[in-house]
């Protein structure tokens, strides 16, 4: 019933936006570290549920012709890498994501719209993002927000 809920209210929303003439992008759920450290977590099972509104977001946004970025299938291929080495991209509550983790997410955003950006790997990989001085990386913004200016004008032509 929550799944139903929830794939409902994403999907009502969409719908007023795409409605509005509002092009619609779908977010898959990150996944959650709900198997690391102590034996009994209280997000056990919780991984169950975050694959089917996953599932139900790509077929909804599917039926939509809408784009997907789908945070659940890229943090799964990382945490399956990273937990073998006990490294991770949440914090100690282990839902939310640390610095690495966000950097992990933008990353995967903007490849998963088009964007020729990789995806991090490994944690040094996601380390190195995030030594990163904040002029380099605003430049890199800078001009990854100029590409997409450039695109929507291209379009709107």
């Amino acid at each position: 019933m929550r799944i139903d809920n929830c794939v409902f209210n994403i999907c009502s929303i969409a719908d007023r936006c795409i409605d509005k003439g509002i092009n619609v992008i779908f977010c898959t759920p990150m996944t959650l570290d709900e198997l690391q450290g102590d034996s009994y977590s209280r997000y056990a099972g919780s991984m169950g549920a975050l694959l089917e509104v996953s599932a139900r977001i790509r077929e909804n946004a599917k039926k939509r012709s809408c784009k997907v970025v789908d945070y659940n299938k890229e943090s799964l291929n990382i945490n399956a890498k990273l937990f073998k080495k006990g490294e991770t991209i949440y914090r100690d509550d282990r839902v939310h994501p640390t610095e690495e983790g966000y950097e992990f997410m933008a990353k995967v955003f903007l490849n998963n719209l088009g964007y020729n950006v990789s995806i991090p790997e490994t944690f040094d990989e996601l380390k190195e993002l995030t030594a990163l001085p904040f002029d380099e990386w605003e430049k890199e913004r800078y001009q990854l927000e100029r590409k997409a200016l450039s695109d929507r004008f291209v379009r709107y032509c």
